[in-house]
């Protein structure tokens, strides 16, 4: 049975932001039986956009059930330690419903620390490892590619044993196969079309069965861009909108958006769900409050 997510309000114009909208949708996604709420990092988002992890410690204030997912933490532009810290304090006041989705980031639009050896992918692996290791209450000592440590430790830890999920972004085949090696699932990203989304999932698949690891145990997820809308027209319009601010113009491909009726929209999802989507996180495009009505109609959801 598919999943739904649904993609919290982060992006705001200007200094227009209303916390008070935050809660109130963020409540209704619970009360509508979504089985998460979303967020992205934005550090380096195009448009004004809280910050990912302090925005689900607000919503963990307010909601009870629903899980708490960011996608994806760039790992290495972050310090470990900081970040271990601040993910297992989301956990503990959530009550342990944080999922953790992390990736490399894209070289496009990056930063870190001037110095530090390694690959990127070096650097990843590290500060997962370090990520992992903290969770698990371990003392810490480490001499790595851009991080050392001597007997550090994090408390208190997360809330869910042994750690929280944690969902790899990922788009190359050496991500994809480091996703089925070390997560515990994969996203695939936004800007990703049907095509993208089955060709990857195929190397993940490849990739679990390789390391001899259950496939029932791994979620396999994609983001949507979505807008339900029975003007076609004002649906496109508004999609173009969304996907200028978001990566600029000229980029991702417009098709990786679903915009329009609400029956070319549950077309799309049924799409990506014959590819093999088990889990769906619904990113409204303006509107987040009518749009998770129109999105909960869609996902077959309702008020419990």
């Amino acid at each position: 049975m598919t999943r739904f997510g649904i993609g919290l309000p982060q992006v705001f114009a200007g200094e227009a932001i209303d916390p008070g909208a935050i809660r109130a949708i963020a409540r209704r996604a619970e009360a509508l039986g979504f089985a998460d709420g979303w967020v992205q990092e934005s550090l380096l988002s195009r448009s004004p956009a809280l910050d990912g992890l302090e925005l689900l410690s607000h919503v963990a204030a307010v909601t009870d059930r629903i899980g708490l997912g960011i996608s994806v933490v760039v790992l290495p532009r972050h310090d470990p330690v900081v970040l271990a810290k601040r993910m297992a304090t989301v956990d503990r006041l959530s009550g342990g419903r944080l999922i953790a989705g992390v990736g490399v980031g894209a070289p496009r639009a990056s930063y870190g620390p001037a110095a530090g050896g390694g690959t990127t992918a070096e650097r990843f692996e590290e500060v997962h490892g370090l990520l992992e290791a903290l969770w698990r209450g371990e003392r810490v000592v480490h001499r790595g590619v851009r991080w050392w440590a001597d007997d550090v430790a994090v408390a208190p830890v997360p809330l869910q044993r042994p750690r929280p999920p944690v969902w790899f972004g990922a788009r190359s085949p050496a991500a994809l196969r480091r996703a089925a090696r070390l997560g515990d699932g994969w996203m695939g990203a936004g800007s990703s079309t049907l095509e993208d989304f089955a060709r990857q999932r195929a190397t993940v698949l490849a990739a679990l069965d390789a390391a001899g690891r259950d496939p029932a145990a791994f979620t396999i997820s994609k983001r949507v861009y979505i807008r339900v809308d029975d003007d076609a027209r004002r649906a496109r319009q508004r999609r173009d909108a969304y996907l200028d601010g978001l990566y600029g113009p000229g980029w991702p491909p417009r098709e990786v958006a679903v915009a329009g009726p609400a029956e070319r929209c549950a077309e799309a999802l049924d799409e990506l769900v014959a590819a093999g989507a088990q889990h769906l996180a619904l990113t409204p495009m303006f509107d987040d409050a009518e749009q998770v009505e129109a999105l909960a109609a869609l996902a077959g959801l309702g008020a419990r």
